[in-house]
């Protein structure tokens, strides 16, 4: 099934009913359909053909959605990029997929219409006092066109279907590519485990340039259900009156709301009882987070995840495992594989032994765009057909029973004083004090030693932590060489477009000298 397909199914089943709600915006499955069925016809009569790429440089909004499923009904791609970058990034980032079409609004279109490879700018909003190129379309006039008797082409399973970007926080960004298998399989999967059903309501907080975002958008128009989404994150007031106003049943989330949702909340829950299903990724969940979303969410079934762009999702841990296991993020999701394997590239059966995840199934990438050897780093063959293996680089240990615990990212390993050292190490540490909210652990430049660790702590209202104690903490449960050169207090961390914590931003600030 093409990725198209989840909404022209929705539409036949649902066609009165309301799909998506943006703001004080709403539109009916059948809109969205006859819509972004108009756009993609008139997406193919400004040269948009079979395999081209379709850049959506727009805030989080219904035009946005219609952009998506145009591009797909034209048989083409889309690579959404997040209005938030800077200028630069967003030009590096059209530029390298090579899009035909750039739709955006017009001050965006009149910026990047440059990239070389642009050869029509579609422009959203209203027009401008002044005169537009001739290349310049208005969205509106394209989606409401009537019928022009251009067929829609037929799309192949493992045709590429969207480019996802990673964030590039260090060297070169990588498209990841995503065929429409890769998407139908990963969203049947997660709603398997999930157990969603079309009457459900998903709340969508994330940038639907950021995967977790964007399948958060794709799984609801699949089954029929309906989405909201909001522009960005809310502070947690707000998110309780989009529950209660929406009737929200399904909310995903990550680690940095759920620490503000639960300061927030203190333990109250009767702002969330409507919600069904809480899903959470990034890391793992940890006792804390877990208790305070089950006061929070009291009928809510909690999910915590693990997963990669490359692959979408890699492992989830049943609900009911979560305070036994809450830091564990669980086995393999139906229909794939996990393997345990150590340098050599041998599989690990024992318990606790620490090695390399490895993930095998329908969801895992094509490759990254425009790099092969980057591709083949990480990607192997798979002795099924159509899969393939992703090595991920990140390091697990499993426990008797089978279940994957988080040890380290494939960049968080530095060298100080000659020594390899795990930055998550010094995370679960420090993270484990009672009144820590939020933290960051990173490493920063040091003339003598190479790097040494610092952490950015976000507290507790009620927290009276300082550094001499934090410091204190971390020389009892780790080796010297582990111990962070200093402890910031910030009243809130920065964080990028998509909501993670911009190291970069801290280690700007942070260098130490001798």
């Amino acid at each position: 099934m093409a990725v198209q397909d989840f909404l022209a199914r929705s539409a036949e089943r649902f066609p009165a009913k309301i799909a998506a709600i943006c703001g004080d915006r709403r539109i009916s499955y059948r809109d969205l359909d006859q819509q972004s069925g108009a756009l993609a016809l008139g997406l193919i009569q400004l040269g948009v053909r079979k395999g081209d790429r379709v850049a959506l440089l727009l805030e989080t909004s219904i035009e946005l959605v219609l952009g998506i499923f145009a591009t797909l009904k034209a048989g083409a791609s889309f690579v959404i990029v997040a209005p938030e970058l800077k200028p630069e990034r967003a030009h590096t980032l059209i530029e390298d997929s090579g899009a035909r079409v750039l739709v955006s609004r017009e001050s965006d279109a009149l910026r990047y219409a440059s990239v070389p490879s642009i050869v029509r700018c579609v422009v959203v909003g209203p027009p401008s006092a002044g005169g537009v190129p001739e290349s310049f379309h208005r969205f509106s006039a394209l989606a409401t066109r009537e019928e022009s008797g251009v067929e829609l082409p037929i799309v192949e399973a493992e045709a590429l279907a969207a480019l996802i970007y990673t964030s590039g926080s260090t060297g070169r960004s990588k498209g990841v590519m995503l065929s429409h298998r890769n998407i139908e399989f990963a969203s049947a999967s997660i709603l398997e485990y999930l157990q969603r059903r079309a009457d459900d309501v998903f709340l969508d907080l994330l940038p639907l340039s950021f995967d977790y975002g964007l399948y958060n958008l794709l799984m609801p128009i699949r089954l029929g259900a309906t989405v909201v989404l909001e522009r960005g994150f809310l502070v947690p007031a707000q998110v309780g009156g989009v529950v209660r106003r929406e009737k929200v049943t399904v909310l995903p989330l990550l680690p940095p709301l759920i620490a503000l949702l639960l300061a927030y909340a203190r333990g109250s829950a009767s702002e969330w009882t409507e919600v069904e299903c809480v899903t959470s990724t990034g890391q793992p969940l940890g006792a804390h987070h877990a208790e305070g979303l089950a006061r929070l969410f009291p009928r809510a079934r909690v999910f915590s995840m693990y997963g990669l762009t490359e692959c979408k999702r890699a492992t989830y841990l049943p609900p009911e495992e979560l305070h036994r296991r809450p830091t564990s993020v669980g086995k393999a999701i139906p229909g794939t594989r996990v393997h345990l394997m150590d340098e050599r590239g041998a599989p690990i059966h024992e318990p606790g032994v620490e090695g390399e995840l490895w993930v095998e199934g329908p969801h895992v990438m094509q490759g990254y765009w425009g790099q092969p050897e980057a591709s083949a780093a990480v990607l192997l063959p798979s002795e099924r057909p159509g899969e393939r293996i992703l090595r991920t680089g990140d390091r697990f240990v499993r426990d008797e029973a089978g279940f994957l615990y988080f040890v380290g990212r494939r960049d968080d390993l530095i060298k100080t004083a000659g020594e390899r050292v795990s930055l998550y190490e010094v995370e679960r540490v420090v993270g484990a004090m009672p009144g820590v909210r939020e933290l960051a652990v990173y490493a920063v430049p040091h003339e003598i030693l190479g790097q040494v660790i610092e952490v950015a702590l976000v507290l507790e209202a009620e927290a009276s932590l300082d550094e001499s104690g934090v410091l204190s903490h971390c020389r009892e449960l780790l080796e010297k060489v582990k111990v962070p050169r200093r402890v910031r207090f910030l009243d809130a961390l920065p964080r990028t477009a998509t909501g993670k914590i911009d190291v970069r931003a801290l280690q700007e600030t942070g260098e130490l000298r001798p």
